[in-house]
C-alpha cells in the first residue's frame, strides 16, 4: 500500500504538468525584402521625360513672308491638319481636346507677355508642364509653334510640312488628340500670329494597374512584418534556457504553440501577398507595353 501511494505522489505532477513540448515549426524567422524588389514599375515617367528632351528639341517655325492682313483659325488649322494625315496615310482624325486647348492658349499668352518664341518659357516651364497643372494625364504630348503673318491657314499647316519635326508630329499616328490656339498680338513692336499645336495620346487609353491590388500588397506587407516581429520575440524567448526554467510547462509549450501559429500566418500570408503581387505585375505589363506602342 505504501509503494502504491509513492507511485501516485510521483505520478499525478507528470498528468498535472504535462511533460510534452510542442515542436517548433522547421521554418526561419523570415526576412523581408522592400517590395520593389517584387513590384514592377511602370514606365511613366522614363517616357515623359523622353518626350520633353524631343520637344526641346524641335526649332519653332518662322514665317518667311509677311502677310499683314492675313488671318489664322483654330477651326481651320484643325481642318488642314486632319487633311494632311489623311493624304499622308494616317488613318485617325485628331479630335480636339479643351484642355490640350488650355494648354495651347496658356503657351500663347506666355510667349506674348515674356516676347520669347521656345518651347521653354525663360523659367523652363514647357507643354508637358502645364499639362500636369491642368490635370490632363498623358502617354505622350508634342508642340508645334510658329510665329509671323502667314497666307491663312492652309499656308501656316504647310510651314510646319515643310519642316521635318513638326511634319513628324502632325503626322504620328500615336497621337489622338489635339488642342489649338492662335492669337495676333505684340512681339518686338510688330502685329505677328502665334500659333501653337499641342498633340497628345492620353493616359486614359491604357488601363493603369490596379491600385487597390497595390494597396492590399502594402497592408499585406505591414501586417507580416508585424508578425515577423512577434515571431522574432517567440523565438528568442523559447531557445532561451534561462526562459525554459522559468516558466511552467505548460506556459512554456503554449508560447512554442503561438510561435507555430504566427509562423503558419506569415506563410499564409506571404503566399496571399505573392499571388497579389503577381496579378499586380500583369497589370503593369499590360500597361507598359500599351503606353510603348
Amino acid at each position: 500500500m505504501r509503494k502504491l501511494l509513492i507511485f501516485i505522489t510521483v505520478f499525478i505532477p507528470l498528468v498535472a504538468f504535462g511533460f510534452y513540448f510542442f515542436k517548433l515549426s522547421e521554418v526561419e524567422v523570415p526576412t523581408l525584402k522592400d517590395l520593389s524588389d517584387y513590384i514592377e514599375a511602370t514606365s511613366t515617367q522614363k517616357i515623359i521625360k523622353k518626350v520633353e528632351e524631343k520637344i526641346a528639341e524641335l526649332p519653332p517655325v518662322l514665317s518667311k513672308k509677311d502677310y499683314p492682313e492675313s488671318i489664322l483659325s483654330v477651326h481651320g488649322i484643325l481642318d488642314f491638319t486632319n487633311r494632311q494625315r489623311k493624304a499622308n496615310g494616317s488613318p485617325l482624325r485628331l479630335s480636339q481636346n479643351s484642355k490640350l486647348n488650355q494648354i495651347a492658349n496658356l503657351r500663347i499668352k506666355d510667349m506674348f507677355e515674356k516676347e520669347y518664341f521656345e518651347h521653354k518659357s525663360p523659367s523652363g516651364i514647357g507643354a508637358s508642364d502645364i499639362a500636369h497643372d491642368v490635370g490632363y494625364e498623358f502617354i505622350l504630348v508634342g508642340e508645334n509653334i510658329a510665329l509671323g503673318n502667314f497666307n491663312g491657314d492652309e499656308a501656316m499647316v504647310q510651314a510646319w510640312m515643310d519642316s521635318p519635326g513638326h511634319r513628324a508630329n502632325i503626322l504620328n499616328k500615336r497621337y489622338t488628340e489635339i488642342g489649338i490656339a492662335a492669337e495676333k498680338g505684340l512681339y518686338q513692336d510688330k502685329m505677328m500670329w502665334l500659333a501653337v499645336q499641342i498633340f497628345a495620346r492620353p493616359m486614359s487609353l491604357c488601363q493603369n494597374p490596379n491600385q487597390l491590388t497595390k494597396k492590399k500588397i502594402e497592408e499585406l506587407k505591414n501586417k507580416i512584418e508585424f508578425l515577423d516581429i512577434k515571431a522574432k520575440i517567440y523565438y528568442f524567448e523559447i531557445k532561451s534556457d534561462e526562459k525554459k526554467k522559468a516558466v511552467a510547462v505548460r506556459e512554456y509549450n503554449k508560447m512554442v504553440e503561438e510561435y507555430n501559429d504566427t509562423i503558419s500566418q506569415i506563410k499564409s500570408m506571404e503566399g496571399e501577398m505573392k499571388a497579389l503581387i503577381d496579378a499586380y505585375n500583369i497589370g503593369v505589363r499590360t500597361f507598359n507595353a500599351c503606353i510603348e506602342k
